[in-house]
């Protein structure tokens, strides 16, 4: 993944090509070490021992390990997006249901190709609950601009259940396709399931 200045608080984005090069191997061995060791195992001393730098190296670009953290979270925000406008372009004149199971396989796939990519944003509510709520809200703005088209699953209307049930249900089967071999058609009849509940329930709220 290439990292882009999100202007993250705390993180000093480095001005250079080197320090962009140290800025990247720090990044990317932190989440090497995240899916090896796990994220409440992995210190910053872990990471300047397999990134061959000093510690001093890493706070002239980061202030602390939950500030490398919420970097990594900025970014995987930005490149999923980027991801998903790019997938989903042209698309948006389909019907409700049909968006709905597209957005699902989208994220997921992506989830699926960048597995660091879920470890750290389910991994954050450990490290900070605001980092993960932010990452949650974005999720839900990316899921508005798309299928609702203005209906914000997050403010506070009866949406906001079914919503949380298909997020659920998508990451339950991602946490299934990470352990085992499943047939693109049998993800297919599980998303269209888990849509199909969510449908049901947001019918069941607005009667």
């Amino acid at each position: 993944m290439e990292y882009v200045n999100t202007d993250t608080k705390g993180v000093n984005f480095p001005k250079t090509l080197v320090g962009k090069r140290k800025l990247d191997i720090i990044c990317n061995t932190c989440l090497d070490l995240f899916y090896k060791n796990g994220i409440f195992d992995t210190q910053i001393q872990d990471i300047c021992k397999s990134a061959n730098i000093a510690v001093g190296t890493f706070y002239i670009y980061f202030q602390d390990r939950v500030t490398l953290f919420r970097f990594l979270i900025d970014n995987i925000k930005y490149h999923l997006g980027e991801y998903l406008k790019t997938e989903l372009q042209g698309t948006q004149e389909l019907l409700l249901n049909q968006k709905l199971m597209l957005f699902a396989k989208t994220y997921m796939r992506y989830m699926l190709d960048y597995k660091f990519a879920y470890m750290v944003a389910m991994g954050c509510a450990g490290i900070d609950r605001l980092i993960h709520n932010d990452y949650m809200r974005c999720i839900a703005k990316m899921y508005e601009e798309y299928v609702t088209q203005g209906e914000h699953p997050l403010n506070g209307s009866r949406n906001t259940a079914p919503w949380y049930f298909l997020l659920g249900g998508i990451n339950l089967l991602y946490l299934k396709l990470a352990d085992e071999e499943i047939a693109d058609n049998d993800i297919d009849r599980a998303l269209e399931d888990i849509i199909n509940r969510a449908s049901t329930l947001t019918s069941a709220l607005n009667k």
